[in-house]
Protein backbone atom coordinates (compact mmCIF):
# COMPACT_ATOMS: atom_id res chain seq x y z
CA UNK A 1 0.00 0.00 0.00
CA UNK A 2 1.56 3.04 -0.90
CA UNK A 3 2.10 5.60 2.16
CA UNK A 4 -0.20 8.07 1.03
CA UNK A 5 -2.85 5.07 0.61
CA UNK A 6 -6.29 5.98 3.35
CA UNK A 7 -5.42 2.91 5.76
CA UNK A 8 -8.08 0.79 7.56
CA UNK A 9 -8.82 1.89 10.86
CA UNK A 10 -7.75 -0.72 13.27
CA UNK A 11 -9.14 0.14 16.64
CA UNK A 12 -6.48 -0.67 20.10
CA UNK A 13 -6.81 -1.80 23.43
CA UNK A 14 -4.69 0.38 25.94
CA UNK A 15 -4.80 0.26 29.67
CA UNK A 16 -4.91 3.37 31.92
CA UNK A 17 -2.60 3.72 35.10
CA UNK A 18 -2.29 6.34 37.27
CA UNK A 19 0.33 6.60 40.01
CA UNK A 20 -0.79 8.48 42.98
CA UNK A 21 -0.97 9.09 46.67
CA UNK A 22 -3.74 11.45 46.77
CA UNK A 23 -6.08 10.12 43.84
CA UNK A 24 -8.48 7.03 43.62
CA UNK A 25 -10.48 5.84 40.32
CA UNK A 26 -13.45 8.47 40.94
CA UNK A 27 -11.02 10.97 41.42
CA UNK A 28 -8.87 11.09 38.65
CA UNK A 29 -9.82 13.53 36.47
CA UNK A 30 -6.58 13.20 33.84
CA UNK A 31 -6.92 9.41 33.57
CA UNK A 32 -10.96 9.93 32.89
CA UNK A 33 -9.86 11.99 30.12
CA UNK A 34 -7.69 10.07 28.65
CA UNK A 35 -10.41 7.16 28.67
CA UNK A 36 -13.28 9.35 27.37
CA UNK A 37 -10.87 10.60 24.16
CA UNK A 38 -10.08 6.82 23.71
CA UNK A 39 -13.58 6.11 23.33
CA UNK A 40 -14.26 9.30 21.17
CA UNK A 41 -11.44 7.54 18.71
CA UNK A 42 -12.72 4.46 18.53
CA UNK A 43 -10.58 2.47 20.63
CA UNK A 44 -11.15 -0.01 23.72
CA UNK A 45 -10.21 0.15 27.40
CA UNK A 46 -8.19 -2.93 28.16
CA UNK A 47 -7.86 -2.27 32.33
CA UNK A 48 -7.85 0.98 34.32
CA UNK A 49 -6.14 0.40 37.64
CA UNK A 50 -5.30 3.29 40.30
CA UNK A 51 -1.73 2.60 42.38
CA UNK A 52 -0.51 4.33 45.79
CA UNK A 53 1.68 5.23 46.38
CA UNK A 54 4.67 4.90 43.79
CA UNK A 55 7.05 1.80 45.38
CA UNK A 56 10.94 3.16 46.38
CA UNK A 57 13.11 3.35 43.97
CA UNK A 58 10.36 2.20 41.47
CA UNK A 59 10.67 3.41 37.74
CA UNK A 60 8.49 1.10 35.64
CA UNK A 61 5.22 0.17 36.05
CA UNK A 62 3.78 -3.11 33.94
CA UNK A 63 -0.02 -3.75 34.15
CA UNK A 64 -0.88 -7.40 33.16
CA UNK A 65 -3.83 -9.65 33.90
CA UNK A 66 -5.41 -6.21 35.83
CA UNK A 67 -2.30 -6.57 37.98
CA UNK A 68 0.18 -4.02 38.11
CA UNK A 69 4.13 -5.03 39.06
CA UNK A 70 6.89 -2.74 39.39
CA UNK A 71 9.67 -4.99 37.33
CA UNK A 72 13.28 -3.27 37.51
CA UNK A 73 14.24 -1.68 34.66
CA UNK A 74 16.34 -3.83 31.82
CA UNK A 75 19.92 -2.63 31.24
CA UNK A 76 18.82 -1.31 28.03
CA UNK A 77 15.80 0.72 29.22
CA UNK A 78 18.55 2.32 31.48
CA UNK A 79 20.39 3.41 28.28
CA UNK A 80 20.06 7.04 27.88
CA UNK A 81 21.22 6.98 23.85
CA UNK A 82 18.21 4.70 23.85
CA UNK A 83 15.93 6.55 25.69
CA UNK A 84 16.32 9.68 23.55
CA UNK A 85 15.94 7.26 20.57
CA UNK A 86 12.31 6.71 22.09
CA UNK A 87 11.50 9.94 22.57
CA UNK A 88 12.69 11.18 19.05
CA UNK A 89 10.79 8.51 17.49
CA UNK A 90 7.53 9.17 19.23
CA UNK A 91 7.51 12.80 19.02
CA UNK A 92 8.10 12.02 14.77
CA UNK A 93 5.20 10.01 14.93
CA UNK A 94 3.11 12.52 16.61
CA UNK A 95 3.79 14.78 14.27
CA UNK A 96 5.94 16.86 16.47
CA UNK A 97 9.33 18.72 15.59
CA UNK A 98 11.98 16.88 16.80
Amino acid sequence: MPPDSPREFRPVNIAVLTVSDTRTLATDKSGGLLVDRLADAGGALAALATEAPLPDGAVYAALRKARITWPAPSTLAQDDGVMQALWADSAALCGEAP
